[in-house]
């Protein structure tokens, strides 16, 4: 994978896309989603099964993102009326994990489809804190200050607005 290299002209709503990029799986991420508590719990076939699903989904991820800083039109100021600037971001670890994990449900192998799915949350989790560090950097430039991350689903921006 490549290493991203620093902007020195950052534009507002400028889209810049990028892929293939350096990034490590939110292990913290995945254990919260399979409730993992201590490695010393584990038995050794699930140890085994956990890194198995591990080395898959790095196979399977096609990391990619588009992102920028734009200047807030009015259905963002609703959700955020203060907002000066915005950075928004779309990452996608692309197709193939989502596909084998359907795979494995099919074939009834649910431990591993599951697994697997936290896998690819967790990579997804971990090119997302990439490109927000981006966008908190290219903001920077900009003389802006970076606040909280926020999703789709998260207050004051609900689920059913992403559509809009």
């Amino acid at each position: 994978m490549a290493e991203l290299l620093p902007r020195y002209r950052v534009i507002f709503n400028e889209v810049r896309q990028v892929s293939g990029f350096n990034f490590v799986p939110d292990i913290s991420f995945f254990n919260r989603l399979v409730n993992k508590k201590k490695t010393s719990d584990e038995s050794e076939p699930a140890k085994r099964k956990i890194q198995s699903m591990e080395e898959l989904a790095s196979e399977l991820v096609q990391v990619s993102a588009r992102y920028g800083i734009f200047i807030p039109d009015n259905t963002i100021k609703q959700w955020f009326p203060e907002s000066k600037a915005l950075g928004l971001a779309v990452v996608t670890i692309g197709p193939e994990l989502e596909s084998e994990v359907l795979r494995l449900n099919d074939k009834q192998q649910v431990a591993q489809s599951v697994i697997l799915d936290a896998w690819g949350s967790a990579f997804v989790e971990g090119a997302v804190k990439v490109i927000d560090r981006i966008i908190r950097n290219e903001a920077t430039l900009l003389g802006l200050m970076g606040q909280k991350r926020r999703s789709p689903g998260y207050n004051p921006w609900l689920l059913k607005d992403q559509m809009t």
